[in-house]
């Protein structure tokens, strides 16, 4: 859902409208407003005066909260970068290639010394290309 179709459904959720009516006005799945709207972390609290000897709190749907769970589920998506925590092997890396190694021989020769590399030339390629090293896509050696 976009962030103006989480404002709406939390208009029309504070307004009593049902969970299928929403589905229909959205043009959405009834379950995918009822996941929105039941999921406990989309739910902001507003404490109600005292009533009959009791203090309520209303659960009520909040877009804010909705759309900040959202982006920081969707941060969570994807291929993770595999130098992360590898820092120092990348940089060995870069410098055999930067002494004129190819990446294929860099991770041959960091393997025959016995480090464990669990990446391919194909993955520093990649790094290189997308800007993440100080090695160039120039001083790269290309059979």
């Amino acid at each position: 859902m976009t962030k103006s179709e989480r404002r709406y459904l939390e208009l029309l959720w504070s307004k009593g409208t049902s969970k299928r009516q929403i589905a229909r006005m959205m043009g959405r799945s009834p379950s995918t407003i009822c996941r929105a709207i039941n999921n406990e972390k989309n739910w902001d609290y507003k404490r109600v005066p005292w009533f009959r000897g009791r203090q309520h709190v209303i659960k009520m749907y909040c877009a804010e909260k909705a759309e900040k769970n959202f982006v920081q589920n969707k941060s969570k998506c994807g291929a993770k970068y595999k130098f992360i925590g590898n820092e120092m092997l990348f940089r060995d890396i870069e410098k055999s290639i930067l002494s004129g190694l190819s990446p294929e021989t860099a991770v041959g020769r960091l393997k025959y010394q016995g480090v464990k590399v669990d990446i391919t030339a194909r993955t520093i390629y990649n790094y290189v290309t997308q800007g993440f090293s100080e090695v160039t896509p120039f001083d790269l050696r290309y059979k």
